[in-house]
């Protein structure tokens, strides 16, 4: 004890093996917790993906379900090495996104200063180009 109160000890030292090593944050959690933050795996990345085959079946009236059998027939999955549920995981995902841009895709001047998806600019134009406008500002 200092003239201030108690002196409190910050090391590891008197607590249980199980909870040394973790930050302190992770010590009052119960270990089923404190288990799936240890399995837990994110990817955070800013770029916005564009799959152009998915946005055309977007663009033509596809269903997420039609597009995917679309995409089954075209071999996809021979290209990709993926299971059917990655692809319609990743279908549906496409379409929500484009549905998401539709409203920026009516102004591409909009589309160009929103900061919401990152598209790189080629992806854009590509976007822009095949939604009708011909190009970038047109």
């Amino acid at each position: 004890m200092d003239q201030y109160g108690p002196v409190r000890d910050h090391s590891n030292r008197g607590l249980p093996p199980f909870y040394r090593g973790l930050p302190p944050f992770y010590r009052g959690l119960p270990p089923f917790y404190r288990d799936m933050a240890s399995e837990l795996d994110i990817f955070v990345g800013n770029t916005t993906l564009i799959d152009e085959e998915v946005y055309q079946l977007w663009l033509d009236g596809y269903s997420v379900a039609e597009a995917v059998s679309l995409r089954l027939q075209g071999g996809v999955l021979e290209r990709s090495g993926t299971s059917v549920s990655v692809l319609q995981s990743d279908t549906r995902d496409h379409f929500r996104t484009f549905q998401m841009l539709e409203r920026l895709l009516h102004a591409p001047t909009r589309l160009l200063q929103q900061l919401l998806f990152q598209i790189p600019p080629p992806r854009l134009a590509v976007l822009v180009q095949r939604w009708g406008w011909g190009g970038i500002g047109g």
